[in-house]
This record gives structure tokens, C-alpha cells and sequence, in this order.
């Protein structure tokens, strides 16, 4: 009996754990935005805490590569999050086929940058008539939060390898009034 209570004790400290993270995932009430300074390394971890299951059930196998001590970005979480779920709706992937994905965080020229490398192809031109309405809308979210952000938003595909995805946070800013 003592083993099955702490069990159950240990199951429900994970499912607070879960609901936690979701609840902080799912505060979209653009009202209460306050951009803040944000250690982004923490937010990811965060983000990948919840779509684990996501990504294996996708047979997408992921490393996170992050740079120790990164200095702060002024943003709000939830912008993190959006970017990452449009990153990641971006990234096809097969079933069938397992693929693989690294997100990397490094510090350069006062710019946090955000690189997320994945073997599956990923298809966000305007050029092609294969790219559907989802990719197209997933790439104008992308750019129009890492204009909130005054950063740079960059993708490389390349033949038969995959593509990389970069979105640089700048440390200096405009000044708001």
C-alpha cells in the first residue's frame, strides 16, 4: 500500500507539473502582455516539457543545444511559445519516416540567436504552389512577432538535407514612449 501512495503521489505532482506549464502556455490574454526580460533558455525548456509526447508521436527525436549563461531578451513568453508552435507546424514530418530536430541558443554581435535545424524539408516560399495556406500563415506569424521584437527571421533549406530555421533577438532596442 505505501508503494501505491507514493506512486499516486508521484503521478499527481507530475500532473501539476503538466497543468502548471499548460496554464502558463495557454495565458494568450493579449491585455496582460508585458514585455520583460526573459531568460529564453528556461522558456524552451518549458515549451518541449509539453510537446515531448507531441514530437514522438510525430517520430520527431530532438536536441536541445543551448549556450549557458545567455543574457536576457525583453519579450513575453507566450511570443516564444507562438514562435515555436509555427516553427514547428512548419517542419513536416513523415510517420513513417523519423527525422530530427536540434534547437540551439548562442550569444553573437548583441544578438540572442535562436537556430532550430531539422532534417525534415521545410517549404516556406511564396514561390511554390505546393506551399498551402497553413505554411504561408505560419511564416507571416512567424515575421510579424520577430518584428514586435525587432529581430530577423532567416530560413535555409537545403536539397535533400532538411532546413535550418534562425531568428535573431537583438539585446539593443528602439526606445518606446
Amino acid at each position: 500500500r505505501q508503494i501505491e501512495l507514493t506512486q499516486i503521489k508521484s503521478q499527481i505532482k507530475k500532473i501539476n507539473n503538466v497543468v502548471g506549464r499548460l496554464v502558463k502556455f495557454a495565458n494568450v490574454n493579449q491585455k496582460d502582455i508585458k514585455i520583460q526580460p526573459c531568460n529564453i533558455n528556461s522558456i524552451l525548456n518549458d515549451y518541449f516539457f509539453l510537446v515531448k509526447s507531441t514530437l514522438d508521436n510525430a517520430n520527431l527525436e530532438y536536441i536541445l543545444d543551448f549556450e549557458n549563461d545567455l543574457p536576457s531578451i525583453l519579450c513575453h513568453p507566450n511570443y516564444i511559445y507562438q514562435l515555436l508552435t509555427n516553427i514547428f507546424s512548419l517542419i513536416k514530418s513523415s510517420k513513417t519516416k523519423k527525422g530530427g530536430v536540434i534547437i540551439q541558443t548562442r550569444f553573437k554581435d548583441d544578438n540572442v540567436i535562436l537556430r532550430v535545424i531539422s532534417t525534415n524539408k521545410v517549404d516556406a516560399s511564396n514561390k511554390t504552389e505546393n506551399n498551402n495556406v497553413q505554411q504561408n500563415l505560419s511564416v507571416s506569424i512567424i515575421k510579424n512577432l520577430m518584428k514586435k521584437h525587432e529581430g530577423q527571421f532567416e530560413i535555409g533549406s537545403f536539397e535533400n538535407s532538411g532546413a535550418a530555421l534562425v531568428l535573431l533577438f537583438p539585446l539593443k532596442r528602439k526606445i518606446r514612449k
